[in-house]
């Protein structure tokens, strides 16, 4: 006999029990007693990991759950529903969308329902009202496999079905079909309901469960990384699953640079918010392309913002980018941090690196990469990476934050001798620093807070004559900035900055100017400052020839001359001045104008 159970969730407002808005069951806190309140059956069924998991008896049997639901004039239902068996009529699952006041087992109820007999098992609504049942829908897909993954979404209106699916158990829903089939009777319960034989006893499995209003898609799909692989292809990662068709089409995208349109696009099945683009032509290293992205369009039909993206790649040789300063005794209940700078004249992906440490054999373990998003690193920048930014900030006020990237864990750095290994993602060694507590300046009296910092940027990594302990000035690290134990004699003689190094020309308050800043080596310098775009082309005047003080700064709103905006791109600014001796030097970095 089955049993049933009644739970205490979402319903509308003329139920007098304590209930909620919409029933919403995850399955990760590993308790069916609450938050919902799952009761009945509840030893048949363990929430695990975030699935619920049917473990029925040894013999053949069937087992149901329920639940109050709320009442809308529009309800969605979503689940998804991994089956290890073929359907039948012996090995069968309902989802009870809407049951009367005598719950699934009494009272009126539609459901959905997979497994029958024969071959030809198909998704198949019903509607039952005491021993009677009338099918008023049935798909046309057939549910036959030995392992089945369904994502089913049900939406109804004014009488109104329509069933979605995903035979892949992603979020990639179709719909299956529709059917007219007003209810008359006020929904109460949701719930389901496994009929299994001896050996599919532990074969059901469901997650992501929810029952409310319909909910609302109102925010297109974002382009949130683009990842080369050399020498012609691009993997793209958008915010969320993404059309399977609008993804296919080779117009919807086309690179600068004479590349054009891929020669094929496609979306992952697996990961359906990934896309996979091939070119004929190689992609050059060092250069900076754009992507021309539209008509891409998210499962709910919002396209993606008409923009272009930029991606580069650079093979990053040995000591290119290089271990800057290391944290790996912090204060109390402090975290570690680790800085690298960009020692090259290229732009760096930092999604295409990564930390290590060392076992005592010298293997390397605990791999960590710094980012997940094509984040560059200028040449000369400084970027350092720590599990928790506002602890690093309490212990080290004068770090500069957004130079700072928080990681969920770093490597295991230890607190009296280790190895801080950067790789690329081919685990191809870039850099590597070994340290121990014995490198720190011998009158320290406590090294607890205290950094090792690079003397020398250009000097080698295993010379612990090129380490120092940051100076008491500075707080005991620098994080974010040039080292307070720097070498001057690596300093450039004259200093060019801009912040930031990506911004957007515009009115909505955020990053819409780029602040250039100089300092010069000496008093009466003559300079001049000019942008290029990345062709070389002149572009703006910003300085005139002046006569320059020890430092400066002014601010550029990505005009040209003409006060025209420039278009999405990389441009340069230039520095050139003069020593009082008439010798002429020249600075330059990277911009970025983005829209």
């Amino acid at each position: 006999m089955v049993r049933f159970l009644r739970l205490a969730l979402a319903i509308l407002p003329l139920i007098t029990q304590h209930v909620y808005s919409q029933t919403t069951d995850p399955f990760k806190d590993g308790n069916l007693s609450h938050n919902p309140p799952w009761t009945g059956d509840t030893a048949m069924f363990k929430a695990e990991n975030g699935v619920l998991h049917l473990h029925g008896k040894t013999a053949s049997d069937s087992a149901g759950i329920q639940t109050l639901m709320a009442n809308y004039d529009s309800l969605e239902w979503y689940i998804r529903l991994s089956l290890g068996f073929s359907p039948s009529n012996n090995n069968q699952w309902r989802f009870y969308l809407a049951s009367g006041s005598g719950g699934l087992k009494n009272g009126p109820s539609v459901y959905t329902q997979i497994g029958e007999t024969g071959s030809e098992d198909a998704i198949e609504l019903l509607y039952r009202d005491q021993n009677q049942e009338t099918s008023f829908f049935r798909g046309l897909y057939h549910i036959n496999k030995n392992r089945n993954d369904l994502s089913l979404k049900i939406r109804y209106h004014q009488g109104l079905w329509e069933i979605f699916l995903d035979s892949l158990g992603a979020d990639d829903l179709y719909l299956e079909g529709s059917a007219f089939y007003p209810l008359t009777f006020m929904p109460e319960y949701l719930g389901i309901w496994c009929r299994y034989t001896k050996s599919n006893a532990a074969s059901f499995w469901m997650s992501d469960l929810y029952a409310g209003p319909w909910r609302i898609d109102t925010q297109p799909p974002v382009l949130e990384n683009i990842r080369v692989l050399p020498p012609s292809t691009l993997h793209l990662d958008f915010s969320e699953p993404v059309q399977f068709l609008a993804a296919g089409q080779i117009g919807n995208y086309s690179s600068t640079r004479g590349i054009g349109h891929p020669s094929s696009a496609s979306r992952k099945q697996d990961k359906i918010n990934e896309v996979v683009l091939q070119f004929a032509t190689p992609f050059e290293e060092g250069i900076i392309y754009g992507l021309d992205i539209r008509g891409v369009k998210d499962l709910s039909g919002w396209p993606v913002a008409h923009t272009t993206h930029l991606f580069s790649y650079y093979h990053t040789s040995p000591h290119e980018v290089v271990i800057n300063e290391v944290l790996f005794n912090p204060k109390g209940d402090g975290v570690d941090f680790v800085e690298i700078v960009n020692r090259c004249s290229h732009l760096v992906d930092l999604s295409g690196l990564l930390l290590w440490n060392e076992d005592e054999n010298g293997n390397l373990q605990h791999p960590t990469r710094l980012t997940t998003n094509q984040d560059w690193l200028f040449p000369g920048e400084y970027v350092y990476f720590t599990t928790d930014k506002e602890r690093l900030k309490r212990d080290h006020p004068n770090m500069i934050w957004d130079q700072g990237v928080q990681l969920t864990m770093l490597p295991p750095y230890y607190n009296d001798q280790g190895t801080v290994v950067l790789t690329t993602m081919d685990t191809f060694i870039i850099d590597r620093m070994k340290y121990n507590e014995e490198m720190h300046f011998p009158t320290l009296n406590n090294v607890e807070g205290v950094s090792l910092e690079r003397i020398r940027p250009d000097g080698p990594s295993d010379d612990p004559s090129n380490w120092h302990s940051a100076s008491s000035a500075s707080g005991y690290a620098t994080p974010g900035f040039m080292n307070s134990q720097s070498d001057p004699s690596t300093k450039k003689t004259a200093i060019l900055s801009i912040q930031p190094h990506v911004f957007s020309p515009g009115n909505d308050g955020k990053n819409n100017t780029a602040l250039i800043r100089y300092e010069m080596p000496e008093p009466g310098c003559l300079g001049i400052i000019r942008i290029y775009d990345a062709a070389g082309r002149l572009i703006r005047f910003l300085l005139s020839e002046s006569l320059l003080g020890r430092s400066g700064a002014l601010s550029w709103d990505g005009t040209n001359e003409e006060g025209v905006p420039v278009d999405a791109g990389i441009y340069i600014v230039c520095l050139q001045w003069m020593h009082n001796n008439g010798i002429p030097e020249k600075n330059k970095e990277l911009v970025i104008v983005r829209f």
